[in-house]
């Protein structure tokens, strides 16, 4: 199993809401002889993949991969995603489960992956690596366009058919409704009848739903809101790539406080910022990747980072903030001394945990957690 979305979800308009698991979305593309891409997280042109027929899943977590097949290629102290990825890629069970193997670098890790995929390892399925530009100026998005290009390229030769601009069209027009929607979704996060937990879960399913049925999800979502905020406690928020596993809302939930806004990669900071898209289809891919949210993995300026934080913490009331990061994950890093001083001089308080994406929320975590919560 790669999944750890749950089949139900319970307290939309007193019904269930039906999100299927990841093997299912898998088993139903490979019963309709559809194509999958093993797409690393966590910028990719997720439509020109569509457009050639091929649905994107994107793999966050894999708990019970065997990481010694990781480890026989890259170091030890490589961050847990990094790892997960290499051992579900090189694990048998998985390898009849997609067709293809995208990579953006958008990190150290994630490129020395792509160089030895492609130069040692080899595996029976097309590698294509993607060279994200760390800027959004009128420099990176025509690197950006010429990339797309490049691999549009690639894909015409695995699939044995030219690139159907049209379908490109279209596929970007699924994508830039689906971003209107989670605008939506995250400003009215506090009216909707759905735990931290779940609201987490429905989010992140976007990484292995086809639009269409995510579209239907974030609909019935919005048509959930109630003309009451929940009751918060006290209000944080949370950084970092992910929260994994979900289970990290609970205990915060438990402690008599509730996430109010998330500066997430896989969540909140995938939000675009932008409205005057291009005609143009490789333009309008380039700048829906490259005009999200400030993000550390995309090398964007601190003050940009904190102006955001600090503008989502007066609109929400938050009062901290847990910097959740994954244990070696170097641009989180790099950006945290920097963010918490400037949020300190704001006011706001914030805490950092290290953690490993292979298991469990530690004790001495959770303790930290409350001891934090405690004092805000």
């Amino acid at each position: 199993m790669i999944s750890c979305i749950p089949d139900k979800i319970y307290g939309i308009n007193h019904s269930v809401m039906q999100i299927p698991s990841r093997q299912e979305i898998i088993r139903k593309l490979r019963n309709n002889n559809k194509k999958i891409s093993l797409v690393f997280p966590i910028y990719y042109p997720s439509a020109l993949l569509r457009a050639f027929d091929i649905h994107p899943v994107e793999i966050l977590n894999a708990p019970d991969v065997d990481l010694s097949l990781a480890d026989a290629h890259i170091q030890s102290y490589t961050c847990s995603l990094g790892r997960i990825l290499l051992s579900f890629i090189k694990e048998e069970r998985f390898q009849n489960q997609y067709d293809l193997i995208f990579i953006p670098h958008i990190c150290d890790t994630f490129q020395q992956i792509g160089s030895l995929l492609v130069d040692f390892i080899r595996p029976s399925q097309p590698v294509i690596n993607f060279y994200l530009p760390k800027r959004s100026d009128e420099t990176g998005i025509s690197f950006c366009i010429d990339e797309l290009k490049r691999i549009a390229g690639i894909l015409e030769n695995v699939c044995g058919s030219k690139l159907d601009i049209k379908r490109l069209t279209l596929e970007l027009g699924k994508d830039i409704e689906i971003n209107n929607l989670l605008k939506e979704v995250f400003e009215k996060r506090e009216f909707l009848p759905v735990s931290d937990t779940d609201f987490y879960r429905i989010i992140t399913s976007k990484t292995y739903l086809p639009p269409d049925d995510f579209i239907k999800i974030l609909k019935e979502l919005l048509a959930s809101k109630t003309d009451s905020k929940r009751k918060t406690g006290k209000r944080i928020f949370i950084s970092g790539i992910s929260a994994e596993p979900p289970e990290i809302f609970e205990i915060i939930n438990s402690h008599n406080a509730s996430v109010v806004f998330d500066d997430l990669a896989v969540s909140g900071r995938r939000i675009i910022d932008f409205s005057g898209f291009s005609d143009e289809p490789f333009r309008r891919q380039s700048e829906m990747m490259l005009y999200t949210m400030p993000d550390a993995e995309k090398g964007s300026p601190i003050e940009k980072r904190a102006y955001w934080i600090r503008e989502k913490i007066k609109r929400t009331g938050a009062t901290g903030g847990i910097f959740y990061i994954m244990k070696f994950c170097e641009p989180e890093f790099f950006d945290y001394p920097q963010l918490k001083k400037y949020l300190l001089s704001e006011g706001t308080k914030t805490f950092l945990i290290e953690y490993e994406m292979t298991g469990k929320v530690s004790k001495q975590n959770i303790n930290r957690i409350q001891s934090f919560i405690e004092g805000l």
